[in-house]
């Protein structure tokens, strides 16, 4: 085990691997009973715990993997809902101006109802204002009918009674 110790601390110190450590623990002895009568004493094993740096090293790197593995996957997953959030608000904002488009397109053909309702009363009125014209043009050439008629029968009269 010295032999061991010695080459792990040679690898450490060419800069090759970490130094092993060993620990161990001291023996543990149980406490001694004794009665008046009778003297027992128990004895506990001596045991020695030895762990090679190595594999705790080799421990601590599968957690360092498997805390980088997960800390990957949590960066993902935050770009994924920075993206979404993105997303979202740009349809929240699309929604509002399509929103605020669709008010204006009512406000516009509430507006052009109004416009198109007072065109047909104005067509209306200049429709009679015509037809109102158009009796009066018509009884107009019916009185001008009239006085041709009269005029041309002066003429004749006074045609007939100079001649």
């Amino acid at each position: 085990m010295q032999k061991d110790l010695l080459m792990d601390q040679a690898l450490y110190d060419a800069g090759v691997g970490p130094v092993p450590v060993v620990v161990a623990l001291a023996t543990v002895e149980a406490p001694v009973i004794e009665e008046p009568d009778d003297v027992v004493v128990v004895e506990a094993p001596t045991a020695h715990l030895v762990h090679d740096m190595l594999v705790l090293e080799k421990g601590y790197r599968s957690i360092a993997d498997f805390h980088r593995a997960w800390s990957d996957k949590v960066a993902v997953a935050n770009v994924e809902k920075a993206a979404a959030l993105e997303h979202l608000q740009a349809t929240t904002e699309r929604e509002k101006e399509a929103a605020e488009r669709e008010k204006k397109q009512e406000e516009e053909i509430s507006r052009l109802k109004v416009e198109l309702e007072s065109a047909y009363t104005e067509l209306e009125s200049t429709h009679i204002d015509l037809e109102s014209v158009q009796w009066s043009v018509m009884s107009q050439e019916s009185q001008i009918k009239k006085k041709r008629y009269e005029v041309n029968r002066f003429r004749k009269e006074r045609d007939g009674c100079i001649a």
